[in-house]
Formats: structure tokens, sequence, C-alpha cells
């Protein structure tokens, strides 16, 4: 009786050994046509590349199309060099052009303390410092508002 189990045991082993042998080529066939794919794939996305050779099956990407033809030959006229004639551009024209007539309104942005740090007395104004243009838009309404930080001295 236990030898019958050890036999059985054994057929059933390898029927399930053969089985699992048969399902493993299957894979590794599926796989290596999986793999040709993507490296076909990788090779149309990131190889060389060439614009007369064009996928058109991808059941088979060896075979060509036969239904193509307008399109390539619609390609074809496309690629014809076309003469344009020469012109001449307009001078591009500078910033300080563009806003050379519009108004200019100055905002000074005074100092806060002017108490001196060192002996505490009165600073005085004497000068502004550029510091930056601003454009402003208010609907009808274009104007260049400069701003300047005051100088003062002790």
């Amino acid at each position: 009786m236990e030898k019958q189990r050890k036999e059985r045991t054994i057929d059933e082993l390898a029927a399930e050994n053969d089985a699992l042998r048969a399902e493993n080529e299957t894979l590794n066939a599926e796989n290596e046509r999986l793999q040709q794919q993507v490296d076909m794939l990788r090779k149309a996305a990131f190889g060389q590349k060439n614009e007369k050779k064009v996928l058109h099956n991808t059941e088979n990407p060896e075979q060509l199309s036969l239904f193509n033809e307008a399109e390539t030959e619609a390609r074809r006229e496309e690629a014809a060099e076309v003469a344009v004639p020469a012109h001449k551009r307009k001078k591009k024209r500078s910033r300080a052009e563009i806003i050379k007539d519009l108004p200019i309104e100055e905002v000074i942005h005074e100092v806060e303390d002017k108490t001196c740090d060192r002996c505490g007395s009165e600073m005085k104004t004497v000068g502004k410092e550029f510091v930056h243009d601003e454009l402003v838009y208010v609907p009808s309404k274009l104007f260049i508002l400069k701003h300047y930080v005051e100088v003062v001295k002790w």
C-alpha cells in the first residue's frame, strides 16, 4: 500500500513536472517575443531617426502597408523646397524709445527714523537715490512711476 502511494506520487510529480516545463517553455517564448517588441519600440523612439522608414503595421513590423500610397506621395510633395522672397525687417525699438513720451511720476520713500545711531542727532535730507522704474497701467491711462529712496546724512 505504501509502495502504491509512492508510485502514484512519483507519477503525479512527473506529470506535474512535465506540465510545468511546457508552461515554462510557452512563457519563455512569450517573454522573448515581448522583449523583441520592446527593443523594436525603443529603437523607433530613441534610435537613429530616418524619415523614410515608418512603422505601418504593428502586428508585423517588417511588412509595410499597401494602403499608404496617397500619404507617401503627399509627404514627398511637402518636402519640395519653396523659395521665399527676401525682405527687410524693422529695427526693434528699445525700451527707452517706447517709454520716452509717457508721463512720469516720482515716488520718494522717506526714511522712517532720521535720528543718528551714533550721536542721536537729527539727520538732514541731502538727495535721493534711484531704485527702479515701474510701468503702471490704469485702463485708458499709462504712466511711469519712478521710485527713489531718500538719502540722509548727519
